[in-house]
């Protein structure tokens, strides 16, 4: 026969070993629930720091397209009335050094145009 002290002494012990249990899964938890908060904040400096390093980009694109907006415009205007003064009627002679010089300054222009764009290009990306 088991004497009711033994039954007992077991019951306590059953207790506090679940207690014990008990506590040690709610001490994981906790740690868990910390890692993930830490991990949380991590993620959004990350994304502050992030939005702080590509503002100045921002600003330089921003200036580089205001640059090409004008000098797009001004070669617009250029070619516009380089192509307006030909004489477009029976009988139009042209100096072909002035027509040849014209179409490479203009070439010029439009390479210039695209190294400009591919250097801010690299800039930016």
């Amino acid at each position: 026969m088991v004497e009711p002290h033994t039954v007992q002494c077991k019951r306590t012990f059953n207790v506090l070993s679940n207690n014990e249990s008990l506590y040690n899964s709610w001490v994981a938890t906790s740690k868990l629930r910390q890692s993930v908060i830490c991990k949380q904040i991590e993620i959004q400096q990350l994304r502050q720091n992030l939005k702080l390093y590509t503002m100045p980009f921002l600003n330089v694109w921003d200036e580089a397209e205001r640059g090409h907006i004008v000098s797009l415009s001004e070669t617009i205007v250029s070619l516009t009335s380089s192509t307006l003064r030909l004489p477009l009627v029976d009988g139009a002679k042209v100096n072909l050094q002035s027509l040849e010089d014209a179409i490479r300054s203009a070439a010029d222009v439009m390479q210039a145009m695209t190294s400009l764009i591919r250097y801010l290009v690299t800039k930016v990306c």
